[in-house]
């Protein structure tokens, strides 16, 4: 399976990552709809790691699809939203919290690679993402 590997100790916690995937795939510099997150742990030392779906072989987030829209294609698991419900049930199945609702949209927000090319991972300054 493809997947964006992170390496949280280079992460500065810029969010340009977070940037990048929301203006590829919603056209808006709005972080919250992005579908990778910068988590940041304080107080010492400050540990920033970047939440994204680790695109699972076997993923509880398309077992818990009540309407089988979480799909695998090319290695990819994706949410189809012409049979996504909204049930958001996947939201709460994956067990690394790597899909994200935001209220403008109407389907849960999940990596899909970008269809190959991560743009989060083209963008980060600090090598932390990888393919």
């Amino acid at each position: 399976m493809k997947r964006i590997s992170v390496t949280p100790e280079k992460c500065s916690g810029c969010r340009i990552c977070e940037l990048a995937c929301a203006q590829y795939h919603f056209g808006v510099n709005n972080p919250k709809k992005a579908a990778i997150r910068i988590f940041t742990l304080y107080p010492n030392p400050v540990i920033r790691t970047p939440i994204v779906c680790r695109q699972c072989e076997d993923p509880e987030c398309q077992k818990s699809c009540p309407s089988d829209a979480i799909q695998i294609a090319d290695d990819i698991v994706k949410i189809d939203p012409e049979l996504c419900t909204g049930c958001l049930a996947c939201v709460d199945a994956c067990p690394y919290g790597a899909i994200f609702v935001h209220p403008d949209v109407d389907t849960p927000i999940k990596c899909d690679l970008c269809s190959g090319s991560p743009r989060c991972v083209e963008a980060c300054p600090k090598t932390a993402l990888m393919v």
